[in-house]
């Protein structure tokens, strides 16, 4: 009950407050940052390779996103693009013991992603309400590698070495803040001075299928997680 009077406090507060005049708008820049742990282990039945190398915890993940606006109206709809890294280390096994070797090893993914996004900001710019909800959804691509202790990607007795690509897709649905909220005299002169129009709080729960759409021959690097951020719409 008490988050049902809060928000409806802000509802009450913020219908009451002055829209603002603002520049045009036709991008956004956004920085987030979660938790990350691939799905590998879910490719064996009975084996738990990565976690046993790498251990069973999740790492940082670190993302800038970019979006093109290509439609302002009852919200607006976008075409975006991000870039992230992340990085998991561990310890190689040794083959006769399976136990922990001196020499370290490192997993590294950089994943690329292709979106198309809906947000719904239409409450906030005609009733002045600060939540705006999103979705997103589009196209990955993790270029992925692995380093030993002297940061060389190893090569196997086959030729193949430790590097790759993975394709999938991914659905994300989020909600953003509008700092504008708090201050509109201050987020008028960011605009004025910087150019940045508006100014968002978010988090999104994030389910990526990175998986070379179900190939038995991929990594599986798929992962359902939250991601939170700072995003600037220009």
């Amino acid at each position: 009950m008490r988050v049902v009077r809060f928000i409806t406090a802000i509802l009450v507060v913020a219908t009451a407050l002055p829209a603002f005049a603002e520049s045009d708008r036709d991008m956004l820049l956004e920085i987030k940052f979660g938790p990350y742990h691939p799905n590998i282990d879910s490719e064996f039945a009975n084996a738990t390779p990565y976690a046993d190398m790498m251990g069973g915890g999740s790492v940082l993940m670190s993302q800038l996103e970019y979006e093109y606006e290509v439609f302002n109206g009852l919200g607006v709809l976008s075409i975006g693009a991000s870039i992230g890294y992340s990085q998991d280390s561990g310890h190689q096994k040794l083959k006769s013991t399976m136990q922990d070797s001196k020499d370290s090893t490192t997993f590294h993914i950089v994943p690329l992603k292709f979106d198309l996004v809906y947000r719904f900001d239409y409450l906030a710019y005609r009733y002045n309400v600060p939540l705006v909800p999103f979705v997103k959804t589009g196209f990955d691509y993790y270029i992925w590698w692995i380093t030993n202790g002297v940061g060389d990607v190893p090569k196997s007795a086959d030729g193949s070495t430790g590097r790759g690509g993975t394709f999938g897709g991914h659905l994300s649905l989020g909600l953003a803040f509008l700092m504008d909220f708090f201050s509109p005299s201050t987020a008028q002169n960011f605009d004025v001075d910087v150019g940045v129009n508006n100014t968002y709080l978010f988090a999104e729960y994030v389910m990526s299928w990175v998986n070379d759409f179900g190939s038995s021959n991929s990594f599986d690097l798929s992962s359902k997680t939250f991601m939170a951020g700072i995003a600037f719409e220009f």
